[in-house]
């Protein structure tokens, strides 16, 4: 085993909206999952990124569905080591940050949805390789947005 050269210094959830379908689950289904990530890194040092992802189950267009509906958005801190290759940087971040908050997703919803009156509900293992080569591919991509400062207060 060796280090990540990418750590996860903080994660926390902006959002978490559980509920049951309103509708009676007519059997099994998984419904739809989809997941969106945004990723800024720190104008004054990009080896500091933050991580945005969105994991939404819903219905979808099979019979049947999920017995509960579940919007989640979690944000990470991450730092890449300096030492690794500031080129590679983006495609590390794009595939591993995602798939450690993801991680923090699946526990957060199955301890939620364990509380409530159906099954509990764990959501299947993913990968976020499509979300390197993407940056890979479209070199506009592999450049994402810097973070702003937030501004500051003026002591008096």
């Amino acid at each position: 085993m060796i280090p990540s050269p990418l750590r996860l210094d903080k994660y926390f959830f902006s959002k978490i909206h559980v509920d049951i379908q309103e509708e009676t689950p007519t059997g099994a289904g998984r419904g739809e999952l989809t997941t969106k990530c945004n990723f800024m890194w720190h104008k004054d040092d990009p080896a500091r990124w933050i991580v945005v992802l969105d994991v939404v189950q819903s219905k979808g267009a099979e019979k049947g569905g999920p017995d509960y509906n579940i919007d989640i958005q979690i944000a990470g801190f991450f730092t890449v080591e300096k030492e690794y290759p500031q080129d590679k940087a983006s495609q590390m971040v794009r595939a591993n940050g995602p798939a450690l908050l993801y991680g923090a997703v699946r526990e957060m919803v199955t301890l939620l949805t364990s509380r409530g009156p159906f099954d509990p509900v764990q959501l299947p293992s993913v990968t976020f390789v499509d979300e390197s080569r993407s940056a890979t591919d479209n070199p506009s991509a592999s450049k994402p947005k810097p973070r702003k400062r937030a501004p500051t207060r003026k002591s008096k």
